[in-house]
């Protein structure tokens, strides 16, 4: 449990830096398991905004118990004066505890996801960890004799640096992505939603609210709805 030492370190910090230059903003990716809301409060006392962003509150709203809080965000985020999520399902989660809340999706450095201009090397590419359904769909997709390369964590060509993943954005007919969160079938944004697209390069990922509301999907990005429609798409 990391909370007692930022608890014991964070305010004191915050104090100090204050006290030397005024700070006009804190944001934060923390949660329960890391800072109490007696923390939060203590630095909202110095008259300094407190607002927070979370990526994954679309499952770990509420989290597993740690001492006498949540590891997620319910037992602190009324403590912030803002907080931004990136799932458009987690905002009457937020309004059902009477806390402040925006919708806030990710983006991408336009000066650092920049097209290579490269020739293809790969008809259809992923680029992530291999956990909950990614393995399993691929697989339906390669038994339509679909030819995908997967880099990352879990699959057969590892992971890849950051140059070389621009790399392959740029060398692939299609990059493939995937909007679930964890396990589930739950979905939110992901960092290569815009990423990808930054790059110039064709995108299909998960259909979802959130893609609607960034994307012209069907422009801008190509979405699916299951294997068999995503197949179907490439």
């Amino acid at each position: 449990n990391i909370r007692p030492r930022v608890d014991d370190n964070l305010f004191h910090f915050m104090a100090s830096l204050h006290m030397r230059n005024s700070v006009d903003l804190v944001l934060s990716y923390l949660s329960g398991t890391h800072v109490s809301a007696r923390t939060i409060n203590q630095i909202g006392s110095l008259g300094i905004p407190v607002v927070a962003f979370h990526l994954d509150d679309r499952l770990f709203f509420r989290g597993f118990k740690v001492g006498s809080q949540w590891s997620g965000m319910l037992s602190i985020c009324r403590s912030y004066d803002l907080n931004l999520s990136n799932a458009l399902k987690s905002l009457v989660k937020y309004r059902v505890e009477e806390s402040n809340v925006l919708f806030w999706p990710e983006g991408a450095n336009a000066q650092h996801f920049i097209p290579k201009h490269l020739p293809y090397k790969y008809d259809v590419s992923f680029i992530g960890a291999r956990y909950g359904l990614r393995g399993p769909f691929i697989e339906k997709l390669r038994e339509q004799g679909i030819k995908v390369d997967c880099f990352g964590k879990g699959w057969e060509n590892g992971a890849v640096s950051a140059e070389e993943m621009l790399n392959i954005y740029s060398q692939s007919r299609i990059n493939l992505g995937f909007g679930y969160v964890g396990f589930t079938r739950d979905t939110c944004l992901k960092g290569r939603d815009f990423e990808v697209p930054s790059c110039g390069a064709v995108y299909l990922t998960t259909h979802s609210r959130e893609l609607e509301r960034v994307c012209a999907v069907g422009q801008e990005v190509l979405s699916y709805r299951g294997p068999a429609d995503c197949a179907d798409t490439i």
